[in-house]
């Protein structure tokens, strides 16, 4: 019953997520910018740029999948569709290392297959999964993974030396994706003293693939530390991790239960040799959770923790029963089954019951009459004579324009008091800002605050609303110029 679930439920997400790769608007609020900045390197500019001066984005990550989507649009051209579908491959790819890691370790590949189908079913919160997004995270998930499963099974210093280069390109996909690196260092040290040769070829293969590319970005331009470091210390905020955790219980709550009673169990001293290495890769996947308290936090924070969590529990299903010898015990490691079955009943219900207005959303997305007008809007930005500003930011990097202003960020900056918005706001106020291409109206824009935090500099939504004037709709999106009175002298100090 679980597995036909699990298939179900994987079968959904599988067909909305490629609906989705064809929307030519964005799915997601990080999409464009991580778009805008692979662009720059189809146009010979540097990937990282400083953050004090115009324009005013962050490339958040490592460059592996910048340069992987800028090459793929070198090659098939514009548009969020050649990107999505190397995320989506790359969640192909994992759950096959999924399913591969499991499959080694339970001695079987039914064991393989449901645990591959519980990572697509489970390890994806929302009615598109993060596989079809124009986002980093599938990329280094699935690098990270298959970096495990070929340690898992190394015997050679070549398989070692490619297990940590892929662990070494994860992390160059992530700064967060470290995983894979600390884990199979940490089991290899263990597993080869007092020879500590295995573990050091791993663990500097790895260093090597991940660092010196970084090295030479922070070299070249002097803003990748900026960028990648010091742009992510978002403020915590108690509110996020109190409206994700639900999701996260959700989507993860058995399948956590389900690996914690496999440590526990009396069957951990009976397994595979490698098991250490899937107890510590998983562990060490569970810390980027913390970051569920930081402002921006989503549910892209536990793909990892739910590959990891997803091969464990499986194991504990095939092998925790027969570990025990009295029925009632038996019975009782039963319990976190039937709650994993409870739970991929519970969202295949409601993946079913919500699929038609999803793939009505997806399909209608796709539409002739709305992408001609969407295409009209990017048009209209493209042909716009000076800057433009717009939340959201597809519209502006699709008509191949720089992002001007990422507004979230820099908002945080400016109440941090490391960003000043003075030299942005004079822009706007003289009238170098000739479109604003907004999804809410513009009298909102100072209001929208979401856990308590403004979405735009309060700076910078003050001056729009004192400089800008309503100038049409289209594509469903609301349209502004500079008005002729000029704004109060107040505003653009």
């Amino acid at each position: 019953m679980a597995g036909g679930l699990a298939a179900l439920v994987a079968g959904l997400r599988l067909v909305t997520g490629l609906l989705a790769v064809g929307q030519p608007a964005q799915w997601d609020y990080g999409e464009p910018i991580v778009y805008g900045q692979a662009v720059r390197l189809l146009h010979g500019e540097p990937l990282y740029q400083p953050l004090d001066r115009a324009p005013y984005t962050v490339a958040a990550y490592t460059p592996l999948y910048y340069i992987a989507a800028a090459g793929v649009q070198a090659v098939f051209g514009p548009g969020f569709a050649p990107g999505r579908l190397i995320s989506y491959a790359a969640g192909l790819a994992a759950a096959l290392g999924v399913g591969r890691l499991t499959a080694q370790a339970a001695g079987g590949r039914w064991a393989g297959l449901f645990a591959a189908l519980g990572f697509l079913a489970l390890g994806f919160t929302g009615a598109v999964p993060w596989f079809a997004l124009y986002r980093v995270d599938l990329l280094g998930v699935a690098l990270g993974v298959w970096a495990i499963a070929v340690l898992a099974t190394a015997r050679r210093p070549q398989q070692v030396i490619l297990a940590g280069a892929l662990a070494g390109l994860a992390i160059l996909t992530k700064q967060t994706l470290f995983a894979a690196a600390v884990a199979g260092s940490l089991w290899l040290w263990r597993a080869s003293r007092p020879r500590p040769g295995p573990a050091l070829l791993y663990a500097g293969t790895a260093l090597l693939v991940a660092v010196v590319p970084c090295l030479l970005f922070e070299l070249g331009t002097h803003a990748f530390v900026a960028n990648t470091v010091a742009a992510n210390l978002n403020p915590l905020v108690l509110g996020m991790v109190a409206y994700l955790l639900p999701s996260l219980e959700a989507s993860l709550g058995p399948p956590l239960v389900l690996a914690g009673l496999g440590l526990l169990g009396p069957v951990v001293a009976a397994r595979h040799p490698s098991h250490r290495l899937l107890v510590g890769y998983w562990l060490v996947s569970l810390l980027p959770l913390l970051g569920l308290f930081k402002l921006g936090a989503f549910y892209n924070y536990w793909i990892e923790p739910a590959a990891s969590t997803l091969v464990l529990a499986t194991l504990a299903i095939w092998e925790l029963p027969a570990a025990y010898r009295s029925r009632l015990s038996r019975l009782l490691a039963m319990v976190p089954l039937w709650l994993l079955v409870l739970d991929l009943g519970s969202i295949g219900a409601r993946l079913v019951l919500d699929a038609p207005a999803t793939l009505w959303e997806t399909t209608s997305a796709l539409e002739a009459s709305h992408q001609t007008a969407f295409q009209q809007l990017v048009e209209q930005v493209r042909a716009a004579p000076g800057p433009v500003l717009a939340d959201p930011l597809d519209v502006v990097v699709l008509a191949d324009r720089p992002v001007l202003l990422e507004p979230v960020i820099f908002g945080i900056f400016s109440r941090q008091g490391s960003w000043d918005a003075a030299p942005l706001v004079r822009r706007i106020c003289d009238g170098d800002v000739r479109l604003l291409v907004l999804q809410l109206p513009l009298e909102r824009v100072a209001d929208e605050a979401p856990f308590g935090e403004p979405w735009w500099p309060e700076a910078v939504a003050r001056a729009l609303q004192a400089r800008m004037q309503p100038v049409g709709n289209v594509a469903d999106r609301l349209l502004y110029a500079p008005s002729v009175a000029p704004p109060p002298a107040v505003i653009c100090r």
